[in-house]
């Protein structure tokens, strides 16, 4: 929720806001008036408690004023940032949920000095003060420029440097991936520009436009962890600007940074003024251009669902290209299955099977692989707890039953910060489970989802019109963000567990099957079983040579393709094998 529309929440009820804050003021008229900010009585201070100006205060003794937000903080001796917390407090407004964040090593502060004339001389031909150079905090080290990564708290995060002579960058081991200029935003600071490179953001302070600047520069995937880590803090604004160089990487971080911090409080910068494309900011700032012309004709980005069907001409033509290869997505772990399954963006599957026939721990291989094939991932492990489903992805991916303390730690590498989990275990509200999906795609650039099961997602059994609506919801939701969403579904109970069931024995909402892009039903192979433990020779030597599992795909809508494959399942490794001699993959390639 977005600062403005906390104030509004306020504003509606001006009120008991201000009775809260400031018991002993009266109101008078379409005000509340009290002494100060401290409390005490009397008429200095005045809010308006009607019409446009509803929370707007000014104090006349002192001069002081500003809206609910800037009272709030005055009133509480807040900073803003925590003036936001208490607020959501005070209004019930939940925040999203917390992942565990990686830690950085802080840097030590730098060696370094206040510029130099030649610095300064610098920054002058850049078209920057010595104020806004000293606003910053800019310092040298030798012949480097001195960038100090400031949090809003004072702490240093970053030390970023550049050779005045070459333009070439480092920073401290292990850098945070946080923004630039910090130190300068204050907290009446309700709207921000980001930009691509600290010396933008000088030319934006320069004219006296608060703005922050990316660590990494522009492009797309780990150029923006940025996003991850300062999600919380870029909250605080009601308005974003997206300022990126016109370049071709610039307009690729435009399109990554918009989907993430969401459209709704996101305009696009872009540098044309009088026929003219400048390459960067501070290009237009040294030509004469004023940067507030470029903000003012900023402008949301359409959603992406409005389009021109012309739009699309390339695509129709690749297409109907009758050599194109059509199988994308994300692959399965077995390699026989490569050429005819995929889990595609934008599309939603179900996994279906008998109780205890072994979808969800093949599910979990899926994901485990698709994380080797570098994909982000969350789970809604609805019926099995976080230490049994951690367990077992510890075992696939070590394969062995008990991996010791000193390779699990090796194996937590390799699913750190790349495998999430819905924290809950039992019956979960279903809208609940698509806010937690939408906070981990939008902050962590998590693409690939797993619900397991949607009888665990708050639906009564014989509640068909709304379990169909939920997953029409989920379908919705994958083709509009371009994630690949698993539904794990239950079957009807049959007459015998030895014969593989379809997709019209899914239990539940009969357009379930009907709505979704892909159907798999794990089929565990109980006649084999059944028949090793005792019976006829040449049965027993026939049934060694089946499979112990089936996966079967009944519906693929993508290229109609719809095989079934064999599979052998390995105890110790929890992992399902392509074939009766393979051996498990191992995803950790040795232990320590």
């Amino acid at each position: 929720m977005t600062p403005r529309e906390l104030h509004r929440l306020l504003e509606g009820n001006i009120v008991a806001v201000v009775q809260h804050l400031l018991p002993a003021g009266k109101r008078r008229g379409r005000e509340w008036v009290i002494g100060s900010v401290a409390g005490e009585e009397g008429s200095s201070l005045a809010i308006h408690l009607e019409g446009d100006k509803t929370g707007v205060w000014s104090d006349f003794a002192t001069g002081d004023k500003g809206d609910l937000f800037d009272l709030w903080g005055s009133v509480r001796g807040v900073s803003f940032q925590d003036a936001l917390a208490e607020i959501k407090n005070y209004l019930g407004v939940d925040d999203p949920p917390q992942f565990k964040q990686p830690k950085y090593k802080l840097p030590e502060k730098p060696k370094c000095t206040k510029p130099n004339a030649k610095m300064l001389e610098w920054w002058k031909d850049c078209g920057i003060s010595e104020v806004t150079v000293a606003k910053l905090r800019i310092g040298q080290r030798g012949n480097a420029i001195v960038f100090p990564y400031i949090n809003p708290n004072g702490v240093l995060e970053l030390v970023k440097y550049r050779d005045m002579d070459e333009k070439k960058f480092w920073s401290n081991e292990a850098p945070c991936p946080c923004l630039f200029s910090w130190q300068a935003v204050g907290d009446n600071h309700r709207d921000i520009v980001i930009c691509e490179g600290e010396k933008d953001c000088l030319t934006f302070w320069e004219q006296g436009i608060p703005a922050l600047s990316v660590p990494k520069g522009a492009g797309s995937g780990g150029k923006h962890d940025w996003i991850e880590y300062e999600h919380d803090r870029l909250e605080r604004f009601d308005q974003i600007y997206i300022c990126m160089d016109s370049d071709k990487a610039g307009q690729e971080a435009v399109i990554e940074i918009l989907d993430r911090l969401g459209r709704h409080r996101c305009k696009v910068v872009k540098l044309e003024c009088c026929g003219v494309t400048y390459k960067d900011p501070n290009e237009a700032h040294q030509d004469g251009v004023l940067l507030q012309t470029f903000l003012d004709a900023a402008s949301t980005v359409d959603p992406e669902e409005l389009r021109l069907l012309s739009d699309f001409h390339d695509d129709i033509l690749d297409e109907l290209d009758p050599n194109k290869n059509t199988e994308s997505g994300l692959r399965l772990p077995w390699q026989k299955s490569f050429d005819s399954v995929r889990l595609r963006p934008a599309e939603v599957s179900v996994w279906g099977g008998i109780n205890g026939h072994g979808k969800s721990e093949l599910l979990g291989q899926v994901m485990l692989d698709g994380v080797y094939q570098s994909t982000k991932w969350c789970v809604a492990s609805l019926e099995m707890p976080a230490n049994k489903l951690g367990a077992r992805i510890y075992r696939q991916a070590g394969c062995v039953s008990n991996p010791t303390p000193e390779y699990a730690t090796k194996i937590k590498q390799l699913i750190d910060n790349n495998i999430f989990i819905f924290n809950a275990y039992g019956t979960a509200k279903s809208s609940r489970i698509l806010e937690v999906f939408e906070y981990a795609r939008r902050r962590y650039g998590v693409t690939h989802f797993i619900l397991d099961s949607l009888s665990k997602a708050g639906f009564r059994d014989d509640d068909y019109p709304s379990q169909k609506s939920y997953v029409d919801e989920l379908f919705e939701y994958a083709l509009q963000h371009k994630v690949h969403v698993a539904l794990v579904v239950h079957m009807r109970k049959g007459e015998t567990e030895e014969k593989p069931p379809g997709k019209f024995d899914l239990k539940g909402s009969g357009g379930i099957a009907d709505m979704v892009s892909s159907v798999f039903i794990v089929w565990r192979n109980k006649r084999k079983e059944r028949l090793l433990r005792g019976g006829d020779e040449a049965k027993i030597e026939k049934a060694k040579q089946e499979a112990d599992t089936l996966l079967i795909c009944t519906k693929q809508r993508e290229n109609g393709k719809e095989p079934s494959f064999g599979l052998w399942f390995h105890p110790q490794s929890c992992q399902f094998l392509e074939r009766q001699s393979a051996e498990p993959k191992r995803y950790i390639h040795q232990e320590v």
